[in-house]
């Protein structure tokens, strides 16, 4: 089996049931399980880790929209769960 160095994760957040693009429909507990398993992983076989982001296409354009903001927040999660003990500033 291969033991990678270095892992690369491009995390986009263009499959948010609320955007645009979401035909995958993950809600933004379902990003964040993702995010968790890809850090669980990367974790488990001592790689290193490079983040990523793309996609994030919200419905309305209009930023204090909840899809708008729905976009913002999961690209802030990608970054807030794979920071341990990163403080929670951007809750929002």
């Amino acid at each position: 089996a291969q033991q990678p160095d270095l892992v690369f994760y491009q995390a986009g957040v263009d499959t948010l049931e609320k955007g645009r693009l979401g035909k995958l429909s993950l809600s933004q507990e379902g990003m964040q399980k993702r995010n968790r398993m890809v850090y669980a992983a990367v974790e488990e076989i001592g790689a290193k880790l490079v983040v990523t982001m793309g996609g994030g296409y919200p419905n309305d354009l209009a930023p204090e929209s909840e899809s708008y903001l729905g976009v913002i927040r999961a690209h802030v999660n990608v970054y807030k769960e794979c920071i341990p003990g990163a403080p929670r500033a951007c809750d929002f």
